[in-house]
């Protein structure tokens, strides 16, 4: 019986962790350029311990270039909320497929003959859903981009970013319309709720900016709302939206009990079925964001204000509370934005506290004032702040370059070249550093030889995996061996990583000790979470 039960209980187990087939439209970009292949079939494998295994099988750039069988094994999977985030940067040998010719013959495929490939991959489950991006070095500097699912390029960016799409929010008998994914008084909790739920701070608004592009429709207009007690105005409710939740918590408007905030723990939805977070397993190095702002009667702060804040997956609020501190890893924020009653675009620079650990989630807040109750307590004319085409933006450049200790960033041609003749020293990849410009930018190092000569190739990946930037050097006539690793990828400002034998490793498992080495010199000792 005992035997019978493990038997049952490993077999539910595995159907548990079975594979499950995703269909996904497929778009190749190359040198820029998008591609549309038409839909494809992926399958993502739960191999269990927090990992996958991803295979997209007989790649074909649309009959133009067979790539292969591409399978990353050991994908690192976090969950946070409704979303399972997918990541892994590695080297991969992609196969030959198995799919035949238009004539029925075995097909040539290019994968086998590049050996060792250094990957970067980010992938998105959310129930059947399924979204990647995926970069693959080919032959020389060409580093073909694979986007995967129907809404891969939203990957990286706020939902609803555009404000095109709305559902209608109620509290009692107030109604009003509210961006999907982002939140009001409308849905907010707090002792207070019942004072400000009711205000209507949101609309759908047709008024976009020019030049907007042609699926532009729609954007956000938020309203300041005055407060009464019977019939007489007491304060101003600021309009405000987020990507989490508002409270109202206190009588006292300017106490942290009046906030925004964020908890993964909550499984309540909003009237469209959407929690109250917004994931974002990304570092982006600014936020950009049009604003039409027009500060109504009686406003004697007329500054609106937008901040954002970038968490781990515990709880956080805005404004911050010293409790929530560790949860923080980035922050932006301008509460300057001016009464101009015109389209303006502002971008706001992130600064982050804790530049090793990813972000799971943004805590975006925008207000019509920057001072809690501080702005029109008009009905007829109160504040009123436009929002649209919010976007995370993710910086892929080259700061500087050095080989052997030596700067040579100013020595490549305008194509990123650089022609070496008469190097005799060992060629250890290490030697040669890239610091990066993008908070949340990979560095992938590579060697490679030919008749012809050897291959120092040092590429930037933007953390949206949307952007790479290569320098070449070529070291002509080279012929003594390489004496470290041939290909490595690692964030922006890690020298490399060692495990606890010496072995340099060009990436960490979840719970074991690692010796970091960092491009401005430190080194740590850290445990990988």
């Amino acid at each position: 019986m005992k035997k019978i039960f493990t038997l049952v209980a490993a077999a539910l187990c595995s159907m548990s962790m079975m594979a499950k087939d995703y269909t996904c439209p497929l778009v190749v970009n190359m040198m820029g350029t998008d591609m549309p292949v038409g839909d494809v079939k992926v399958n993502v494998d739960e191999q269990g311990e927090g990992k996958y295994t991803m295979s997209l099988l007989n790649f074909d750039m649309n009959g133009i270039m067979p790539v292969g069988n591409i399978v990353i094994k050991d994908v690192e999977a976090t969950k946070c909320g409704n979303v399972t985030m997918l990541n892994a940067a590695k080297d991969i040998l992609i196969t030959a497929g198995d799919k035949k010719d238009a004539k029925g013959n075995a097909q040539e495929w290019m994968g086998p003959s590049l050996g060792n490939v250094s990957i970067i991959f980010k992938g998105e489950l959310k129930g059947d859903n399924f979204n990647a991006c995926l970069n693959i070095p080919l032959a020389g500097n060409m580093i073909v981009g694979v986007k995967l699912g129907k809404n891969c390029n939203e990957m990286g960016q706020l939902p609803n970013a555009g404000f095109e799409n709305f559902h209608e929010a109620s509290y009692s008998s107030a109604k009003s319309q509210e961006p999907n994914g982002w939140h009001s008084f409308m849905s907010s909790t707090g002792s207070m709720a019942s004072r400000v739920s009711a205000a209507v701070h949101t609309y759908a608004s047709s008024e976009v900016r020019e030049n907007a592009t042609e699926d532009n429709k729609q954007c956000v207009k938020i309203v300041s709302t005055p407060v009464k007690v019977g019939t007489l105005v007491v304060a101003s409710a600021n309009g405000t939206i987020t990507t989490g939740r508002l409270k109202a918590g206190s009588m006292t408007a300017s106490s942290k009990n009046n906030c925004s905030f964020l908890d993964f723990s909550s499984t309540d939805v909003d009237a469209n079925g959407d929690p109250f977070y917004a994931v974002l397993n990304n570092k982006p190095d600014s936020m950009k964001v049009w604003v039409k702002f027009k500060a109504g009667d009686g406003n004697k702060n007329p500054k609106a204000t937008i901040s954002a804040l970038l968490t781990n997956d515990e709880y956080a609020q805005d404004p911050e509370d010293d409790k929530y501190a560790a949860n923080i890893i980035g922050r932006a924020n301008n509460s300057s934005i001016e009464s101009k009653d015109e389209w303006q675009e502002i971008t706001i620079p992130f600064t982050y506290d804790n530049k090793n650990e990813m972000p799971k989630a943004a805590l975006v807040t925008m207000s019509t004032c920057a001072v809690p109750s501080g702005g029109s307590k008009s009905e007829t004319n109160p504040d009123v702040l436009y929002v649209d085409d919010v976007e995370m933006v993710y910086n892929a450049d080259v700061k500087k370059v050095t080989m052997d200790g030596k700067d040579i960033t100013n020595e490549f041609d305008e194509a990123g070249e650089l022609e070496i003749e008469g190097y005799s020293k060992d060629l250890d990849i290490n030697n040669f550093q890239l610091e990066a410009i993008g908070a949340g930018a990979y560095v992938t190092k590579k060697i490679t030889t030919d008749d012809f000569g050897t291959y120092v190739s040092l590429t930037v990946t933007s953390n949206d995996l949307k952007t790479c930037v290569t320098r070449t050097i070529t070291l002509k006539g080279y012929t003594t061996g390489i004496k470290n690793v041939e290909t490595l990828t690692l964030p922006n400002g890690v020298k490399a990583i060692y495990n606890m034998a010496g072995q340099q490793v060009t990436d960490m498992q979840s719970g074991q000790v690692y010796i970091v080495k960092y491009t401005n010199g430190e080194t740590k000792k850290m445990i990988k979470k």
